[in-house]
């Protein structure tokens, strides 16, 4: 039996996570900036913040560790208790950014109607982005991209508790690894929005993954995560042919799209498990002196992502304001401020409503 890691490289190391959130966020952010409102793609810039996707698959891993930590940790580790907490956590300021996409939509001149279909599987989290891969059944709402990822995020909490709570613990990885591979095998046969749920299933729990080693052995070792390093590695051969097959047939291949985005989504996750192992390996040196400014962002992280694609890249509710950069700084202030507001004085209350309508064991994470 391994010692209880000390608590405080326990609070260092979980720190460490608060800042790659807040970087995560703050590059998918430049990200669209860069090659969405700006269209700097082919220069040192655009390529720089060219990995937005691979940003948002470091948050996939994150999420699978804090939720896996967060609920080891808690007390109540009923499905009503977790489905509450992940509930109140995601969904209210996930509200709110289809409210400000509906209505920034709507100052856009020349705008139509919002679909009502869009909006109600975005309310049932179905949503993806279709331009990037076959089988999405639903888009964004209002165009706010970021919102794809979220659908991800929900079902993936919803087949983790399960599989937590009922599969004995050696076994869980091995189960997560034949989904994927469910997923993988009936997406190549039948492209849908489910197999792709199944299929990146396996990415969130390797972070669920290295939780379980940090609980365990207070970090991350080559030898707790060579099952997760792996399975990732089949995978990543898997998707491989795909594009291997494409590139024999003359077929055309973008970067972000299908068979490609597939695979840069999965050799994302295992780069970033591998760099993971090497950086603690030498004891993180130089981690927080380059990361660590990005802890400011961390508590906002969340709102800023689903709020900064309506509210700052396809926004022109300022373009009265004479000069691109008056213009820019002013759609900056708003959208960090509503994300402050969503963050911090909404999410407090959204808290307390749940605290004063379920029982305590409601409290958000």
């Amino acid at each position: 039996m391994c010692a209880s890691p000390n608590p405080e490289s326990v609070q260092s190391k979980l720190y460490k996570l608060e800042m790659l959130r807040g970087f995560a966020s703050v590059y998918v952010l430049c990200h669209h900036l860069a090659l969405a409102r700006f269209h700097l793609q082919g220069t040192w810039f655009g390529y720089l913040f060219s990995f937005g996707q691979e940003a948002v698959l470091l948050f996939f891993l994150l999420s699978g560790f804090v939720v896996f930590y967060s609920t080891e940790k808690h007390s109540d580790k009923s499905f009503m208790g977790y489905f509450q907490r992940r509930f109140f956590r995601i969904y209210p300021i996930f509200l709110l950014s289809l409210l400000i996409s509906a209505a920034v939509y709507y100052l856009q001149p020349h705008a139509e109607g919002v679909s009502l279909k869009e909006l109600a599987a975005n309310l049932l989290f179905l949503q993806d982005f279709s331009s990037g891969k076959p089988g999405v059944w639903f888009s964004t709402f209002a165009g706010n991209a970021p919102l794809w990822s979220l659908s991800y995020e929900w079902w993936f909490y919803m087949m983790f508790f399960p599989i937590w709570r009922l599969v004995p613990r050696n076994a869980q990885l091995h189960l997560v690894t034949l989904i994927a591979l469910i997923g993988y095998s009936s997406y190549h046969i039948l492209p849908n929005q489910v197999s792709l749920f199944l299929m990146y299933f396996l990415i969130w729990w390797c972070g669920a993954e290295m939780a379980r080693a940090f609980l365990s052995i207070g970090g991350v070792k080559f030898s707790s995560l060579r099952f997760p390093l792996l399975y990732l590695t089949v995978l990543c051969i898997l998707l491989a042919f795909p594009v291997f097959t494409a590139f024999v047939n003359k077929k055309k291949l973008l970067f972000g799209i299908h068979p490609v985005l597939e695979l840069r989504h999965f050799a994302a996750a295992l780069v970033f498990i591998l760099l993971a192992l090497a950086w603690a390996k030498i004891r993180w040196v130089g981690f927080n002196r380059l990361l660590g400014g990005f802890a400011l962002i961390a508590p906002i992280s969340y709102a800023l992502y689903i709020f900064h694609y309506p509210l700052l890249i396809t926004s022109t509710y300022l373009d009265f304001i004479p000069g691109v950069l008056l213009q820019l700084i002013g759609y900056f202030l708003i959208t960090f401020l509503l994300a402050f507001l969503a963050e911090g004085p909404f999410q407090s209350w959204v808290n307390g409503f749940g605290k004063r309508i379920f029982s305590p064991a409601s409290k958000s994470q």
